[in-house]
């Protein structure tokens, strides 16, 4: 599962913060830690190892150490997208998926994120231009919280749980957020139950200045349902071998693992057909 986190901040405080704040997540990744202290800031992750069990140790960085990424999720398409950085001049030290992050954003920056295919909650360090690129995958199943305090960005995390490490908070109740979950029994909000805390939309990604701790969010992806139309219109048997190639096409990428792979069942179809197809594809 892994998990990641992150404070502005100086060095001196930083240091001893974020090494409470991947501790609390250590039930995400129970197989490996790694932080990256800087003069403004500091990040790191707990590591759920599954793709290049040795060789995937985080933060990486790449060839100069300019760029640099703590990552949470799996890019299912990293192997199709590794070939064409690498006649670009990219250099891969490991086989792992997270580093073909750092490598994209070098290639493309913010739009390396429609290239992906996978779950993804990712932070990238740019040296450079002193800034984070933090992002989230298109449907949002990869989590990722942040802490504003008057306008000005301060912490992120997997879990809210890591940002009240940061003993600075003064934690309050958001009442609104209470009221949604009460009536709804889910909050639709972008605030979150605690005051000051967000949650990054699904198919967003934020940029965050340094320097000023300014910040800015951006939509890159949303699904549209377009109606259909007679020209396009197909008759049942394509269109369930259309739904079956899709499936089977997508099972098949999430069973890439150095790790052995499992499934559980609910007893529902949904489930039943999953492992069916992981049975058929593990004979081919």
């Amino acid at each position: 599962m892994c998990g990641i986190a992150g404070i502005l901040g100086k060095k001196e405080n930083t240091a001893s913060t974020i090494q409470r704040m991947v501790s609390e997540i250590i039930h995400r990744g129970p197989d490996d830690q790694g932080i990256l202290v800087e003069e403004a800031f500091a990040f790191g992750m707990r590591r759920l190892s599954i793709i290049d069990l040795g060789g995937g140790h985080q933060p990486i960085s790449n060839e100069d150490g300019t760029v640099t990424v703590v990552f949470n999720g799996e890019i299912y398409n990293y192997k199709e997208l590794r070939p064409d950085l690498q006649k670009a001049g990219h250099v891969f030290k490991t086989e792992s998926d997270t580093e073909g992050l750092v490598h994209l954003y070098e290639q493309y920056g913010p739009e390396m994120l429609i290239k992906l295919r996978g779950m993804f909650g990712f932070a990238i360090y740019d040296k450079k231009k002193d800034s984070l690129f933090i992002a989230r995958d298109h449907f949002g199943i990869k989590p990722i919280y942040y802490r504003v305090q008057n306008g000005s960005f301060v912490s992120f995390g997997s879990e809210i749980k890591s940002l009240l490490q940061d003993t600075s908070y003064k934690r309050e109740v958001n009442d609104e957020a209470v009221y949604n979950y009460i009536a709804f029994q889910y909050n639709p909000l972008e605030e979150t139950m605690f005051k000051g805390i967000f949650r990054l939309p699904p198919g967003h990604y934020m940029t965050v200045d340094l320097k000023t701790r300014s910040f800015e969010i951006k939509k890159y992806w949303e699904y549209a349902f377009a109606p259909g139309s007679n020209e396009n219109t197909v008759g049942e048997q394509e269109l369930a071998a259309s739904i079956t190639k899709t499936v089977r096409d997508s099972v098949e990428h999430h069973m890439i693992a150095d790790v052995p792979v499992g499934a559980f069942l609910s007893g529902g179809i949904d489930s039943a057909i999953i492992v069916t197809l992981v049975q058929e594809l593990r004979k081919k």
